[in-house]
């Protein structure tokens, strides 16, 4: 891509670019089934993602090893798979992977991995699980309200009710507003099936 008169920006600046493009489309992506009306929309979005993972590249090929970098791209390429990208949500793994084989000692390896897990088959459930347990523990006194939202959704895929509405509570006793979990803790009180919505 040319960058003009002026050359390439700077990493730092770059790097602001990548995480406002993840939050521009987080909210679109993130969740199971994105949030994309019609194929036009569907082509747009595809595109400024595809664009937005080419940065991050790039980014990557200058500091491999920089775990903002990895995780964010781990994040990308996990939404990628939300709008059936091949061979996205291995990249997220690997990405996932890597930044915890650097950095172990930080939560949001574990916890990005656990994540992309909570999104896929059940069969990797289990896996997410203990994933979600590790950050639990990495994070020591910071508490991450979402670590325990996926701790509910893992453990209700599996069929551990009764642990999935501790989770759930748990997390909404931090007070997260979450219109959707609040459903699902009301239907497991009353004994109901919940609708689930992967995120």
């Amino acid at each position: 891509m040319p960058f003009g008169l002026f050359g390439k920006p700077s990493f730092e600046k770059r790097w602001k670019s990548l995480q406002a493009e993840r939050s521009a489309l987080h909210p679109i992506l993130a969740m199971w089934p994105p949030q994309i009306r019609n194929e036009a929309e569907r082509r747009s979005v595809l595109n400024r993602w595809s664009k937005a993972v080419e940065l991050g590249q790039g980014l990557l090929s200058e500091q491999p090893n920089d775990i903002n970098v990895l995780l964010t791209m781990g994040h990308f390429y996990r939404m990628g798979h939300n709008i059936d990208v091949p061979q996205a949500a291995q990249r997220s793994m690997e990405c996932f992977r890597q930044a915890m084989a650097i950095y172990p000692d930080d939560y949001r390896g574990p916890f990005g991995l656990a994540s992309l897990f909570a999104s896929l088959d059940p069969v990797y459930a289990p896996e997410g699980e203990q994933l979600f347990l590790k950050a639990e523990e990495l994070a020591g006194l910071k508490v991450v309200p979402d670590i325990y939202q996926g701790l509910g959704f893992v453990t209700l895929v599996q069929g551990k009710n009764e642990q999935a509405l501790v989770y759930f509570e748990r997390y909404l006793n931090l007070g997260v507003l979450d219109h959707h979990v609040e459903e699902i803790v009301a239907h497991l009180k009353a004994g109901k099936a919940p609708r689930i919505v992967n995120g």
